[in-house]
């Protein structure tokens, strides 16, 4: 007997994307707070890496790890219980780095400026353009600060800009293989996205320090 990944799952993908739709409606209003991040944003990121902007991303990720994946998701999906203290530790990493001395280096910009604002553009668009693509409700759209995908997303945003410590990238790149293999599972056309995110963060990371250590 062969078993392929779908067998894996405890849920079908309606009752996963309901799910979602269910959490959206339990936060609502909390995500009008998205427009209030995305203006501290624009204003902060600049050099030295602000503080506030570090700490909205481990808030973030500490939120995803407790609201979405311990509250939300686990009742449906046992694995869930397991992945939010990941959650958490990345959130403490992330705060951690914010008030360490060498945290977040700065280095010549033009390398890192567009793979920045194209994972931005991509954490913020893609879920919603997939969205609207499928058959699922709009409810159930994945959104940033708030699912893990587009979180993770982000998150590669922030390490592409900076010269961010290796010690930031596990737990979004294993993140970001577990949305693909689930994406996959659930037979969603858009399961190759978050991984491709990661690959293209981590290249660009490689690339950039190469160019950095050369010019000093």
């Amino acid at each position: 007997m062969s078993y392929e990944l779908v067998d894996f799952l405890m849920f079908s993908p309606t009752t996963y994307y309901r799910m979602i739709a269910l959490y959206h409606g339990w936060l609502w209003p909390l995500h009008l707070s998205i427009f209030v991040v995305i203006a501290v944003l624009l204003v902060k990121w600049r050099r030295p890496v602000g503080r506030m902007i570090v700490l909205l991303f481990a808030l973030s990720w500490l939120f995803v790890g407790a609201a979405f994946f311990y509250y939300q998701f686990a009742p449906i999906f046992w694995a869930a219980y397991y992945i939010a203290p990941v959650f958490a530790a990345q959130a403490l990493l992330l705060v951690v780095t914010a008030f360490s001395k060498r945290g977040f280096v700065e280095g010549p910009q033009r390398i890192r400026r567009l793979p920045t604002y194209i994972l931005a553009a991509v954490a913020l668009v893609a879920p919603l353009l997939s969205t609207m693509a499928s058959d699922h409700p709009f409810a159930a759209s994945d959104l940033v600060f708030f699912t893990p995908d587009p979180t993770i997303i982000a998150t590669f945003s922030l390490l592409c800009a900076f010269r961010s410590p290796w010690r930031l990238f596990p737990i979004p790149v294993l993140g970001s293989v577990f949305s693909g293999l689930l994406l996959y599972a659930m037979e969603s056309p858009w399961y190759w996205l978050v991984p491709l995110s990661a690959l293209f963060a981590v290249f660009v990371r490689l690339l950039s320090h190469k160019i950095e250590s050369a010019a000093e």
